[in-house]
């Protein structure tokens, strides 16, 4: 610390780090799948010059997070089929492939070649 990235680095929260990392003065990041689209936008310094890995493993094996919508209907919502239809709509396949920084949801979108070109950080994620 200090050389590769700041030393302040352990108290960084996810946008303090994109922005570090964004603007070439960290070697490393870890964060979430939105900031894929920032780091390749027209401001960014390190465009077209970043990549995705897993994290390191230990001998127990991988490990890491993915997070998630955790999308639902409230059965007390006054408005349940709009509500349920925005659920379907958010899961379907059109959605799924709406932006790169959208995790793609089933392994069909996760591996294919447009997939690998504008979300390889999907690429990562097993298979359950």
């Amino acid at each position: 610390m200090g050389t590769i990235s700041p030393k302040t680095v352990l108290g960084f929260g996810e946008e303090e780090a994109r922005s570090v990392f964004q603007n070439g003065n960290a070697a490393f990041m870890r964060n979430w799948h939105y900031v894929w689209d920032l780091l390749q936008g027209a401001d960014s310094r390190v465009k077209d010059k970043v990549g995705v890995a897993l994290l390191p493993a230990g001998e127990a094996g991988q490990s890491a997070t993915l997070g998630g919508w955790q999308l639902g209907v409230s059965k007390y919502s006054r408005h349940q089929k709009q509500a349920t239809e925005l659920v379907m709509y958010l899961t379907s396949e059109k959605s799924r492939n709406a932006g790169p920084s959208r995790a793609p949801t089933c392994p069909r979108t996760r591996h294919c070649i447009a997939t690998a070109r504008s979300r390889p950080l999907a690429l990562l994620r097993r298979t359950a």
